[in-house]
């Protein structure tokens, strides 16, 4: 078939054309939503500008009564160089922590606290709305905890008490004064949360095998160079769909966004199969198949990037 791979690079040009608008859109969430990975700098705690505490990012300003400490104790959840770590009460076997780490679970919690954790309650932490989790436990250790997500990570503050130690008091947290995490925006607390601060990293890593793959098709001289690049999409999608989907069912369309991706991951393993059977018209209906999964991707990545705060309880009361 001489002119096969000459009508096939006309079909190509097709594909690339249905694909090329579909993803602009995640352009746009990768830079409205920054990189989501917190900075832990393995560094010992240093006051900065009078009583304020900070941690790489994370800047911490506690009761005047708080006593900052040179090493954060071992609690559950917190990774000691990457904490500020604080005594709130002299005398009491009470601590308190705080980091800033990856969403990675609609709780907003780190995975050592999560096992036993009650519905959250809103409320503010040093003024900003947060969700608050009381009576957690995590080993020998019980904890209060309240979460603040922002576009960095979640901001995690927890008092502390192990084995015998005596009650947490309610009031422990209002010690925190204010919280702010450098170049981030704080967010409203959702479960939706760590799905989109997921989803940009995701969007990037795809977006970029997307454009050098379809170049690819477009310019293989062989079936053979198609197919290798249309494997490679179908593999970047499925990657994409197995990133987000831990997190899917938390996230308004998140679910649809997944499923989306998969069907595409599909339609490029067609577009493969045809070039391999150098078949031009498994090729067509394979080019069909992927225009209709490019366009319902397009629209669910446009739903799952809508504002999904909706689920976050009104934090207005003061805790």
């Amino acid at each position: 078939m001489p002119n096969l791979r000459l009508r096939w690079a006309a079909t190509a040009l097709v594909v690339v054309a249905a694909i090329a608008a579909g993803f602009v859109l995640s352009k746009t969430v990768a830079s409205g939503l920054r990189d989501d990975t917190p900075a832990t700098e393995s560094e010992a705690p240093r006051p900065e500008e009078g009583d304020r505490a900070s941690l790489g990012r994370l800047h911490v300003e506690p009761d005047p009564g708080w006593t900052q400490v040179g090493l954060a104790p071992p609690v559950p959840g917190f990774q000691r160089h990457a904490t500020l770590g604080f005594s709130p009460y002299p005398g009491l076997s009470l601590v308190a922590v705080a980091s800033l780490q990856p969403a990675e679970d609609g709780t907003l919690l780190p995975e050592a606290l999560r096992a036993n954790a009650p519905k959250p309650s809103p409320g503010r932490l040093g003024g900003v709305p947060a969700w608050f989790y009381r009576g957690l436990t995590a080993g020998k250790w019980r904890l209060d905890a309240a979460v603040l997500p922002t576009s960095r990570g979640v901001v995690t503050v927890a008092c502390a008490a192990q084995g015998n130690a005596g009650d947490i008091p309610v009031a422990c947290l209002n010690g925190v004064r204010g919280v702010s995490v450098d170049d981030a925006e704080i967010l409203p607390p959702s479960r939706a949360v760590a799905f989109r601060l997921r989803l940009p990293a995701a969007t990037r890593a795809l977006d970029t095998t997307r454009v050098a793959d379809r170049t690819a098709i477009r310019r293989a001289k062989t079936p053979a160079g198609q197919s290798r690049a249309a494997a490679r999409l179908r593999a970047a999608h499925l990657e994409a769909a197995a990133q987000l989907s831990p997190l899917a069912a938390d996230a308004p369309g998140g679910e649809s966004l997944v499923n989306a991706l998969r069907t595409t991951a599909s339609a490029y393993g067609d577009l493969q199969r045809a070039a391999e059977r150098k078949s031009r018209r498994a090729w067509n209906r394979a080019h069909t198949r992927l225009r209709r999964a490019e366009g319902a991707l397009s629209r669910a990545l446009a739903a799952a990037t809508a504002d999904a705060s909706g689920d976050a309880p009104a934090a207005d009361d003061d805790r």
